[in-house]
């Protein structure tokens, strides 16, 4: 029957039960909003972040290290940026858990959790072309690329043909293809992010050609880090 609004509302936050959660109607409408309020640099901050707090999840002295992907200008000529370290890395369905929901991460969100902002939102408006993902843990390595649909504008995860004729979202990274670098070695754990920018043929590493440009920014949004990481 009908009941007398006020009388309503009152009952209704004294006896909060249960709620029908809100949900994202649009998940692309959302990245590309969002994204497009993001202050210019902020995917660099937003993946930094996530490689500090990475490392201190592990527990353990860690380096990350912003440079170029050695192994795609070897087999494309292109430089991308990427960023590694050797924090507590992922698997392939933590992978698929996190970079495929909007606003997930493996700790609690909230306004003062990395802005409330995610590296994927931040990156993906820069990026559309992919963030490719190759995470370890255990030892185990995965590779996904997190894009935009050239033809349907969708956001996600590419899916890839495996061979026994089934698709998945991540794929298992041949043991010996760890990046080698003198100052972030992964070994057991760790994660590189590549950004492939809006076009095959962008180099995302210098798109100024000024070669300070990240450790500039990273200073002005840093004032101090933690003592057991060291950014290079």
């Amino acid at each position: 029957g009908y009941v007398q609004s006020s009388r309503l509302i009152r009952r209704c936050v004294r006896m909060v039960i249960e709620l029908e959660e809100m949900k994202t109607r649009s998940t692309t409408s959302s990245v590309e909003i969002l994204g497009n309020q993001c202050a210019p640099l902020q995917y660099i901050r937003e993946l930094t972040q996530n490689s500090i707090e990475a490392i201190q999840q592990s527990g353990k002295p860690g380096q990350i290290y912003w440079t170029y992907d050695r192994q795609y200008l070897k087999e494309h000529g292109v430089r991308k940026l990427c960023i590694i370290d050797n924090g507590i890395g992922m698997d392939g369905n933590d992978l698929r858990k996190l970079m495929n929901h909007m606003f997930s991460s493996g700790k609690e969100q909230g306004l003062t959790e990395n802005f409330g902002i995610g590296a994927k939102v931040a990156g993906l408006i820069h990026s559309p072309k992919g963030m490719v993902y190759q995470v370890w843990k255990g030892g185990s390595g995965y590779f996904g690329i997190l894009m935009k649909h050239p033809e349907n504008n969708q956001y996600g995860l590419l899916q890839h043909e495996l061979e026994d004729g089934g698709i998945s979202p991540f794929l298992e990274i041949e043991s010996d293809s760890k990046p080698e670098f003198k100052r972030c070695t992964i070994g057991e754990h760790g994660s590189q992010v590549t950004l492939l920018g809006s076009d095959d043929d962008e180099d995302t590493y210098l798109p100024t050609g000024d070669g300070n440009w990240i450790a500039r920014y990273l200073n002005s949004r840093y004032l101090t880090i933690s003592e057991n990481v060291e950014i290079a």
